[in-house]
């Protein structure tokens, strides 16, 4: 077996060590105390182990594990010192009848119409949709449960 020390001189090893540096700063955010550099590190080395020693159990069921088993190293997230950073505010919700997105091709006094006309069976769904100026799948989508199963 070769002697791991050999490794540290090794570019590669060096590049693979600064990943690791850059992935454990970007976890730990800007400015961390030494309890959060350290916690950070123990949850890395945790997840290590189960990952490549347990490649037989299925991953959903090793991620639970995992999850559950940071969960009991860490008891509180809130507490353990890893949480550090405030959330940022959200922005509060717009008020008004206005909803996003793209305007309804068919209004709801439209809708109401093209049901009517539906339910008095003299015209077909192609009919009522050029009437409306809507395409066909729109004016079912407006008959849900009414329209036929062709």
């Amino acid at each position: 077996m070769q002697d791991l020390t050999t490794l540290a001189h090794d570019r590669t090893f060096q590049h693979y060590i600064a990943l690791i540096q850059r992935v454990h700063d970007a976890f730990t955010g800007p400015y961390p105390d030494v309890a959060v550099r350290v916690r950070t590190v123990q949850i890395f080395a945790m997840l290590g182990d189960p990952v490549f020693l347990c490649r037989d159990v299925p991953i959903d069921r090793l991620r639970a594990e995992i999850l559950a088993g940071v969960w009991t190293l860490l008891d509180d997230p809130a507490t353990s010192g890893l949480v550090t950073r405030d959330e940022p505010e959200r922005p509060a919700p717009r008020t008004g009848a206005r909803r996003p997105g793209r305007p309804r091709a068919l209004g709801e006094a439209k809708a109401e119409a093209a049901r009517r006309m539906y339910e008095e069976g003299d015209r077909t769904v192609g009919e009522i949709a050029e009437r409306l100026g809507v395409s066909r799948a729109t004016l079912y989508r407006h008959l849900t449960g009414r329209a036929p199963s062709a």
